[in-house]
């Protein structure tokens, strides 16, 4: 499986790594067929099952084909159990952002702010940064002695 290289605002390229519970769907579909299936199913339960009944077969083939069904099937998941599609949000935004895909657009998509957005396409220094200073800021928080209020 090809790397998602997700740009950063510099212009410098950092590497992402696929979460162990996106896997399956990204071995199995690529990023494309993935993105697809996160976007449109991404919470919510499918049943995998053969092509008879109680199968959504029918739904998910309108969204990856038939042959992207096969393949999900083939690919490590479970047949004939219930599965919860992950959101993916992280992964959705690093694929957009590495797609082309400008910032508004990605949080339409994704129905995040554009904030949010940009702290995920942060680079991991710039994130490992940011929970530094909130850790300090907690700190200097719980340092305050609190206020008497004369009664």
């Amino acid at each position: 499986m090809e790397k998602l290289m997700w740009p950063h605002r510099s212009g410098e390229l950092f590497p992402y790594r696929i979460p162990v519970e996106l896997r399956p769907y990204t071995d199995a579909l690529g990023f494309d067929l993935a993105s697809t299936i996160f976007l449109e199913c991404g919470g919510a339960q499918i049943y995998l099952g053969t092509k008879g009944k109680g199968s959504q077969y029918g739904f998910l083939k309108g969204l990856i084909g038939d042959d992207g069904y096969t393949r999900l099937c083939e690919s490590g998941l479970k047949v004939g159990v219930v599965h919860r599609i992950p959101l993916a949000n992280e992964f959705l935004v690093k694929f957009f952002a590495a797609s082309g895909v400008p910032v508004q657009d990605i949080a339409r998509r994704i129905r995040m702010t554009d904030v949010g957005v940009r702290s995920l396409l942060l680079s991991p220094a710039e994130r490992l940064k940011r929970k530094r200073h909130r850790k300090r800021a907690y700190a200097a928080f719980q340092a305050v002695p609190e206020l008497e209020e004369d009664a």
